[in-house]
């Protein structure tokens, strides 16, 4: 088996295992872009709403990313699941 193969695999398993976890739990570490507090804050509110974002929230800049996501949760539902697969394409993407 090829160590790349390998090394694949190893990597999907473990982004599943994480994801099963973390099935009910909120975004953690997300204290820099504050992506699943300005997520939350669209999916209550609307998802156009981006002009009362509060302040503590609010990283100056559009949150595209939280609206994004907040799309795949109206879709899906709103789970820390949905959440990880949305991130699977742009994470094996940039590798």
């Amino acid at each position: 088996m090829n160590i790349l193969y390998q090394k694949i695999l190893f990597s999907l398993l473990l982004t599943i295992i994480i994801g099963l976890i973390g099935f009910n739990t909120g975004v953690f570490w997300d204290n820099i872009t504050f992506i699943s507090q300005v997520g939350y804050h669209l999916y209550a509110n609307g998802i156009l709403s981006w002009g009362n974002i509060p302040v503590e929230y609010d990283s100056c800049h559009p949150p595209f990313l939280a609206s994004i996501i907040v799309i795949m949760w109206q879709l899906f539902g709103k789970s820390l699941l949905i959440t990880h697969l949305f991130f699977w394409p742009l994470i094996f993407g940039v590798i």
